[in-house]
């Protein structure tokens, strides 16, 4: 019972970063509402100059007002297409706390025995040692970092480390035999 309430904390934390990833997702769009709206606006008070410029027949002016409407109807597009990929961004399903709590005991019953760091707030398990065509590579931590995964689509937030490395014999900063940098 005292697992499933260490793991309960963990899955929160898990939904916590999860929550973040949302509500990132939404600020952003946000954000490109503001903008879009804010080259809406340019456009509109371009439009009113460019009247007052042609009602008095001042040609040149509404002509570099015209010009400048083009940029800003230029950047429009611009941040419309902004606009659309960010409301259009695939919403982030999140799981139940249950179904997380269940998958943390079938990750402890699959690998055996599950690390969960919540200061450092990290998930880690330990595999069985690994051999590869007669090669022993021993085991590893694989470690999750959960402050990392919003970093997903640009760096891993796994760390994969060599718990008994197996250097080369022409370099031990290369962790196993058949690997080279």
């Amino acid at each position: 019972m005292k697992k499933y309430k260490f793991y309960t904390k963990a899955a929160n934390m898990l939904l916590q970063v999860l929550y973040g990833l949302k509500h990132e997702r939404l600020q952003k769009m946000l954000q490109r509402l503001e903008e879009f709206k804010y080259k809406t606006s340019d456009i509109n008070r371009s439009s009113i100059i460019l009247q007052k410029a042609t009602d008095r027949r001042w040609y040149s002016s509404a002509e570099k007002i015209r010009s400048r409407i083009s940029r800003d109807a230029n950047d429009f597009l611009h941040h419309l297409e902004l606009l659309k990929t960010a409301i259009n961004a695939e919403d982030i399903k999140l799981p139940k706390l249950g179904d997380i709590v269940a998958e943390l005991a079938q990750i402890e019953d699959e690998f055996g025995e599950i690390k969960i760091d919540l200061k450092a707030k990290t998930i880690s398990i330990i595999t069985e040692s690994i051999a590869l065509k007669g090669i022993v590579f021993g085991p590893f931590e694989i470690r999750l970092y959960l402050n990392q995964i919003k970093k997903l689509g640009f760096e891993s937030p796994y760390r994969i480390v060599a718990l008994d490395p197996n250097p080369a014999g022409s370099d031990c900063d290369v962790t196993h035999p058949h690997v080279s940098q």
